[in-house]
């Protein structure tokens, strides 16, 4: 159901009606991949639940109020980063530790930059990953047990769920502007085969505004 809110643009006030949305777009990590622009149609429609025309907006204006970011294993289920019982089987959770900590995601308005983040500020590192020792001489084979603990990159016990980004003030798009975003990593960086059918999957919380005239990108 669509809400009534008091919004001031370009010195004009009125009631706009909008309503809320949430979209999303999805990167499938692939082998050797350096970046990604989410929200631009360039992925499989099972993998988005958005239709970019003049911008992400279905009424082609509207104002982005957070972004946040997820990792999933393939088909968005719950990733899997240890496949066996050795260290030597935790690649893939060494390799997503150095891609989160190392890859930025930029927005641009009209191709102006107006916000440049790390992805570390979506995405907990990867968690420290402690293995028993073997213990005896077992006759049959056996499997030490794996001790998982939470990373914030600071030494300290990860405490709370990163949520994301949320835009005070909001990202106002305005009638035919375009708004796009671009994840890059560094030069002679590129995806590791260990991360290869992973998802990131971008969020964002935003309202339709069906109605209004607004221009600015981010009114004070």
């Amino acid at each position: 159901m669509a809400r009534l809110t008091e919004m001031v643009f370009g010195g004009q006030k009125g009631n706009v009606e909008f309503y809320e949305s949430h979209k999303y777009s999805t990167w499938a990590l692939a082998t050797g991949a350096t970046a990604f622009q989410p929200f631009n149609n360039i992925e499989a429609a099972n993998l988005r639940n958005y239709d970019k025309g003049q911008n992400i907006f279905k009424q082609n204006q509207g104002r982005i109020l957070a972004l946040r970011v997820s990792f999933h294993g393939p088909a968005y289920v719950n990733p899997t980063l240890q496949t066996g019982a050795t260290f030597a089987t935790l690649t893939a959770t060494q390799d997503y530790n150095a891609f989160m900590a190392q890859a930025r995601l930029s927005i641009l308005q009209d191709s102006q930059l107006v916000h440049e983040d790390l992805l570390s500020s979506y995405l907990p590192y990867a968690p420290w990953i402690y293995q028993a020792p073997d213990a005896g001489s077992p006759t049959a084979a056996t499997r030490p047990l794996t001790f998982f603990d939470p990373n914030d990159g600071n030494g300290n016990n990860y405490k709370a769920s990163k949520w994301g980004i949320v835009f005070r003030p909001p990202l106002v798009v305005g009638a035919g502007r375009s708004v796009d975003f671009q994840v890059t990593t560094p030069p002679g960086y590129s995806l590791p085969s260990t991360l290869n059918g992973f998802y990131v999957r971008f969020e964002l919380v935003t309202e339709e505004l069906p109605q209004s005239s607004i221009s600015q990108v981010r009114p004070a």
